[in-house]
């Protein structure tokens, strides 16, 4: 339900209720004016584009914490969230209304990032920043998403050259023998660090000449998907 009312100082009020039947109402010294504000809320509630004013006052903190809470990831992929926001995105915009984010606050932040960080890891924080917003969104906390145009650094294209034969004869041979093997099967599987800290012997086909990665170690100890 809507209405304007003229008030005794000549303004005009314009007031509504929202879905929760929650009223809100702003002065105008016009009425052409407040009933311009009437029609577009009306057609937000009605297009389902409707954000309570009040959503977008929760501070960035408050709403990074809850969101956080409530995400199902991998292990590495909670610690890549939570290193994102309690190390970058937090400090620098936790106090901050959700509401009042724009989208050139966080090209200031990601130009200062990219000035202590490689580009790899910038884009880590970029991507939790871009999910934190959607959902955002999706909860009806903010009308839009901040997260649009920012200009990146690039990640460069970098050429791996893989050791030697001896190269790796040569390291195997400078270390523990219960290490050298891992050194071994490092460099001529291409395995990661976790993978083969994940293997089984019944993972080994020693006459066929393969490895079946079913697992990897994660850096709690834990043992995880690949």
């Amino acid at each position: 339900m809507a209405n304007i009312q003229k008030r005794p100082n000549g303004k005009w009020r314009a007031r509504y209720r929202d879905l929760d039947g929650k009223e809100h109402a702003r002065h105008f010294d016009r009425k052409l004016d407040a009933q311009r504000w009437l029609d577009e809320v009306t057609a937000s509630i009605v297009t389902g584009q409707y954000v309570d004013p009040q959503a977008g006052r929760i501070t960035f903190e408050k709403y990074a914490k809850k969101w956080e809470e409530s995400l199902i990831a991998s292990e590495a992929g909670e610690r890549i969230t939570d290193n994102a926001l309690r190390l970058h995105l937090v400090p620098a915009l936790g106090a901050r209304a959700m509401a009042a984010i724009r989208r050139n606050d966080l090209q200031v932040l990601f130009k200062s990032l990219s000035e202590q960080l490689g580009p790899g890891s910038v884009r880590n924080v970029y991507d939790v920043l871009v999910r934190l917003m959607v959902a955002a969104v999706e909860d009806k906390v903010i009308a839009s998403s901040p997260c649009r145009r920012i200009t990146l650094p690039p990640v460069p294209d970098e050429e791996v050259t893989p050791p030697t034969v001896t190269q790796v004869e040569a390291m195997a041979c400078v270390m523990p023998p219960y290490i050298r093997a891992a050194i071994v099967t490092l460099a001529g599987s291409g395995l990661r660090i976790g993978e083969l800290l994940g293997l089984k012997v019944s993972d080994v086909d020693f006459k066929a000449g393969t490895i079946r990665v079913e697992r990897q170690r994660l850096q709690s100890g834990k043992i995880g998907p690949p």
